[in-house]
């Protein structure tokens, strides 16, 4: 890896021309080393073993592919290896293909692909599935659907025991560890416990081929050194403003004036648009939905999950953190100084020196406020931890 950065995976379509450049020479160097097709030998010798079909499935591929971007480091240590997402890029027309890109390998290296083979899953069965409460279901349907139609949608090499001798595989299998980190971070099922099933094989057991690894060494891949654009990015101590989807904010020497300085609401959550980007969301006092990611315009969400604000208070800032037994709970400072908790429903909290812990599950922060930026849009901003 690169020092004590942190590699950002990315999708492929935000690769800038010298990351896609460097990319692709990588490729072709660790194919001349032979180290692409030594992976696609394993692959075909464990296929039937256990890396499929079982729980092992997410853990082993998420090891080969930190494997193969640390041999791709070898050629230049900024790259990290770019995804797919096959609910977007559903045609052999789209870019991934293009001879500047991947689709120059497909005669190069005799891959005979025959693009748009077979169906592909809908973004909407894959939010589907990361709706899933625990990790047997999740995998199952990650696996097969999921996972198997992009590679017999490609066909070729990628559809044969064999397929990590087609460069696709690698970006395919990054957006299905994506999701897998996805849904590991997600509020509803982050700490959900690995369940053995398929292969018999436990969370402490040796993978295939590596058995210094296993799946419990797999797990958290902020801690392998690696993570998504789709998650946000920030730096300790950074003014971030929510108005603004998690980018930096814009303000000069911002005041904290209290949420209930330009909208009374109920209470407030943290969640998705349509379109996948994070938000701040309120629900006002007559009910009706509003989004501050969207500068109070009505909001679009499926299944949000509410964290209730009671009361109808003016505060300085709020925060993350966990009661006395260790429950989530957002907690508030009014204006008088008073620690409050809005997870208990506006009642006196009980903790002292809270631990930051993110709000929503999506974004550590030290506080929250209202504010307006540069342009008088009103705006939350908030300083992380």
């Amino acid at each position: 890896m690169r020092g004590n950065d942190i590699g950002i995976r990315k999708n492929y379509r935000s690769l800038t021309d010298v990351e896609r450049d460097r990319f692709i020479q990588a490729l072709f160097h660790v194919k001349s080393t032979g180290f692409i097709d030594e992976f696609a030998r394993i692959h075909a010798e464990h296929f039937f073993m256990g890396i499929h079909r079982s729980s092992q499935f997410l853990p082993w591929h998420r090891e080969m592919l930190l494997r193969f971007e640390r041999e791709l480091q070898k050629f230049h240590s900024e790259i990290t290896i770019p995804y797919w997402d096959s609910t977007v890029d559903r045609n052999p027309s789209d870019p991934l293909w293009n001879n500047n890109f991947l689709g120059q390998f497909n005669l190069e290296w005799g891959l005979g692909r025959a693009l748009g083979s077979g169906p592909l899953s809908t973004l909407q069965e894959v939010e589907s599935n990361q709706g899933r409460d625990n990790y047997d279901t999740f995998w199952r349907e990650l696996e097969n659907p999921i996972h198997n139609r992009p590679h017999v949608w490609v066909g070729g090499v990628m559809a044969d025991v064999a397929s990590p001798g087609d460069p696709a595989f690698y970006l395919h299998h990054c957006c299905i560890d994506m999701l897998w980190a996805r849904w590991q971070l997600a509020p509803a099922t982050s700490g959900a416990p690995f369940i053995s099933s398929g292969s018999g094989l436990g969370l402490h057991d040796p993978l295939m081929e590596w058995p210094d690894r296993t799946p419990a060494d797999v797990l958290d891949h902020h801690d392998l050194g690696y993570t998504y654009d789709t998650e946000t990015q920030f730096k300790t101590g950074q003014l971030l403003s929510y108005g603004d989807a998690g980018t930096p904010g814009n303000v000069s020497d911002p005041v904290i004036v209290g949420f209930g300085g330009w909208l009374d609401f109920k209470f407030l959550f943290a969640g998705r648009n349509a379109t996948g980007e994070n938000r701040i969301y309120a629900v006002e006092q007559n009910g009706q939905l509003l989004s501050y990611g969207d500068a109070g315009t009505p909001g679009n969400v499926s299944n949000p999950v509410v964290v209730g604000f009671g009361g109808w208070l003016d505060f300085k800032f709020l925060f993350a953190g966990k009661n006395a037994i260790g429950e989530n709970r957002i907690y508030a400072v009014d204006q008088n100084g008073q620690l409050l908790s809005y997870g208990d429903a506006g009642t006196p909290g009980n903790i002292s020196d809270p631990v930051v812990v993110g709000f929503g599950g999506w974004l550590d922060f030290k506080f929250l406020f209202s504010g307006v930026n540069l342009s008088g849009e009103d705006r939350i901003y908030a300083v992380v931890a």
